[in-house]
């Protein structure tokens, strides 16, 4: 068993605890999980600065191979980042692991540093200095509860903690360095869409950092396999947000890929493109799932252009929603009464449920939603007394003559 108070002595005498005197630790898990409580205690208390010599890590050395052979003109922003990319080593599966340890070392050590020494005033200034870092809000969380008669700060509290927020950063970024090899992989699939790869790799990278803070080394699973979700879920956010005039939901996007990688092949090989309804039967999906989705994928067609060069612009053409056709004018006032006699012989609540929903009488129609919050009662409430008001309207609407309305 390693004496976890020696190794501290040892950090004291040589004035910060090296990545190398811990690393027999990070490398034994039993060792790991018996030292790991107290060796952050002992940090603390001894004040000693984590893993200086973590810049100058063996595996962090520029491969020679890998910077000759990406080579890029000059001006090519992407060549350059792909070419400092390569510098750093991937991580094998016995590194992630250790360096899973030494973060989660490192983390621990900055929630305790926090308990210990930083009073609830402090935290205001520090979030002040270093923005929305979700490892820092993680750390403070509920650590940190106010305490009667607390003062803003004591002296030296703060920098101790920044010191801690530092190495902790130190390792977080040297953990996603050697791991931003992934996000070009995934962020080539979707340069088809237009979107600059760059903006795509930035997200991934953001990403990336939030996958490290999540991983938990204990579940087997390598870091590689459990970032690779979280990158792909960030571009793909990114592109359904950002790509499109009108913004669409991740899944709905994702739907509408599937459905023109369909269209694409099927149009490949027969040299026509599938129906609506081939389309559901090839995908597996309800027919009126995939027309809503077909639908969403309509083009933007702006309304200050013309359909053709010199030609009015379409919202000139457009008929104006507010003024009412000659010809709808004598059935107006027929119909409202005729609707207005069948409301009358509903229960009062159902027939102001359909007057709001609808938007009977010039108001805007209402949404299940609002209507529970008007009624107090469930959405699923609101939507079978609406039911209930239609049937018993659709068993009246003969004796008021309705039929030749909608004939």
């Amino acid at each position: 068993m390693i004496d976890v108070r020696r190794l501290a002595h040892q950090g004291v005498a040589e004035g910060a605890l090296r990545y190398a005197l811990l690393r027999p630790i990070l490398l034994d898990p039993a060792v790991y999980e018996a030292c790991r409580v107290r060796l952050a205690r002992e940090i603390v208390r001894s004040g000693l600065t984590l893993f200086p010599d973590l810049e100058e890590h063996p595996a962090l050395v520029p491969r020679e191979e890998a910077v000759s052979s990406a080579r890029s003109p000059a001006g090519d922003a992407l060549g350059t980042y792909l070419r400092e990319v390569r510098r750093f080593s991937p991580l094998g599966r016995a590194e992630e692991v250790e360096f899973a340890r030494a973060f989660e070392v490192a983390r621990s050590v900055l929630a305790r540093e926090i308990r210990a020494s930083l009073l609830p005033g402090a935290i205001p200034s520090l979030l002040g200095e270093s923005g929305s870092d979700s490892l820092l809000l993680e750390a403070i969380g509920p650590a940190v509860r106010p305490r009667p008669g607390a003062r803003a700060e004591e002296p030296g509290s703060l920098d101790r903690v920044r010191i801690r927020l530092r190495d902790a950063r130190r390792v977080r970024r040297l953990f996603v360095a050697r791991s931003l090899q992934l996000v070009p992989l995934f962020a080539r699939r979707y340069r088809i869409l237009g979107v600059p790869s760059l903006d795509l790799i930035q997200e991934g990278n953001a990403a990336l950092f939030r996958a490290a803070e999540k991983f938990d080394w204990r579940r087997g699973v390598r870091f590689s396999t459990y970032a690779q979700w979280w990158i792909q879920q960030a571009i793909l956010k990114f592109l359904y947000s950002q790509a499109r005039v009108v913004r669409v939901p991740v899944y709905l996007g994702q739907k509408l890929k599937r459905l023109g990688e369909a269209r694409g092949d099927f149009y490949g090989r027969y040299g026509r493109l599938l129906t609506a309804e081939e389309l559901a039967e090839s995908l597996e999906e309800p027919l009126a799932r995939t027309r809503r989705a077909l639908r969403s994928a309509a083009p933007v067609v702006s309304l200050d252009r013309g359909h053709r060069e010199g030609e009015a612009a379409l919202c000139d053409r457009l008929p104006d929603p507010r003024t009412t056709e000659i010809r709808d004018e004598p059935a107006g006032p027929p119909l409202r009464n005729r609707i207005e006699s069948l409301l009358v012989g509903l229960p009062s609540r159902e027939r102001t449920i359909l007057r709001l929903r609808y938007g009977l009488g010039g108001r805007r129609p209402r949404t299940l939603e609002e209507l529970s919050e008007i009624f107090s009662v469930s959405r699923e409430r609101v939507r079978q007394l609406q039911l209930r008001a239609l049937e018993r309207v659709r068993e009246g609407a003969d004796r008021v003559g309705l039929a030749s309305f909608l004939s």
